[in-house]
């Protein structure tokens, strides 16, 4: 697999995600990118008023380097600690840049051979810095990979059920084949679930259609299929995640644009700051497989 890109804040909830990453890295043997986007341009004040913040920027520079340094020796120490005979330890490498992580995720993307994003979600009392609201937001509709989302208070054990939540296009099978890798890896067991607004036997006709293609062009198995019934998408994700006691919540992101978003929420969005179990994103345009 590619190079898995952990942000970072340096908040408690960011580096339990970085802990949870290395973990993963591990399991799925891929090095570790951790990287810092300090400051921002459009919300420096010193920028915004027109002076000079060179000087700034050289002392964010700096914090920023020093708490990605000490973020990597606490996870080097740590990998050696939780997986002292491990066939494979991941190689883990910082960096960082100036302005928002939203518009620099892209190009730390194609420079880097990023496949997966790992992120800290939302505290439980609303409080963090960085990663949410329109960051998240932001963010999810500029990457090109999977997006990780770990939320705060979640430590890291090895997978045994992975649910993806879809309405069944075919646009997932795709998305359907990287999950189908990654259970692979852990042995999980993969549970499709589709979740139907508006039932009718022709609808469910196509989808069993869909299902037959999928276990057809799968070389793992050990995929199952389960549909529910509900009008609402949001509610019927949290009934899946206290029901079968999933893992990993697996989601499609569809960004949507002016007019379209005054009429649609984004249930990424919704689950990305409300869910308190591990959310594997993945966006509308994935097209190749997580390896």
């Amino acid at each position: 697999m590619k190079t898995v890109l952990v942000l970072t804040d340096f908040s408690s909830l960011a580096n339990n995600a970085a802990s949870y990453a290395v973990k993963f890295a591990q399991q799925i043997q891929s090095n570790l990118l951790l990287f810092n986007a300090f400051g921002s341009p459009e919300k420096n004040n010193m920028a915004s008023q027109g002076m000079i913040w060179q000087t700034n920027f050289e002392e964010l520079q700096m914090r920023s380097e020093k708490a990605l340094k000490a973020l990597w020796l606490n996870l080097d120490s740590e990998i050696k600690t939780y997986l002292p005979e491990a066939d494979f330890y991941p190689q883990i490498s910082f960096a960082n840049d100036f302005g928002a992580i939203a518009d620099l995720i892209e190009g730390i993307i194609f420079k880097k051979s990023i496949g997966l994003i790992v992120m800290g979600g939302q505290h439980i009392n609303n409080l963090s810095r960085l990663f949410i609201g329109s960051d998240t937001h932001d963010l999810l509709d500029n990457v090109i990979c999977p997006v990780l989302i770990i939320p705060e208070g979640v430590t890291y054990h090895k997978l045994k059920k992975i649910t993806y939540a879809t309405d069944l296009k075919s646009t997932d099978q795709p998305v359907i084949a990287s999950i189908a890798t990654l259970g692979k890896i852990f042995s999980a067991d993969i549970s499709i679930t589709h979740v139907e607004p508006n039932p009718n036997p022709e609808r469910l006709a196509r989808i069993k259609n869909l299902e037959s293609e999928i276990h057809h062009q799968m070389s793992y198995k050990n995929i199952h299929f389960k549909t529910i019934n509900s009008k609402n998408i949001t509610k019927a994700l949290y009934a899946v995640k206290d029901i079968e006691q999933t893992d990993v919540l697996v989601l499609m992101h569809k960004k949507y644009h002016f007019p379209e978003s005054i009429f649609h929420n984004s249930v990424s969005k919704i689950m990305a700051k409300n869910c308190h179990m591990p959310l594997l994103i993945y966006p509308y345009t994935f097209y190749q497989q997580l390896n």
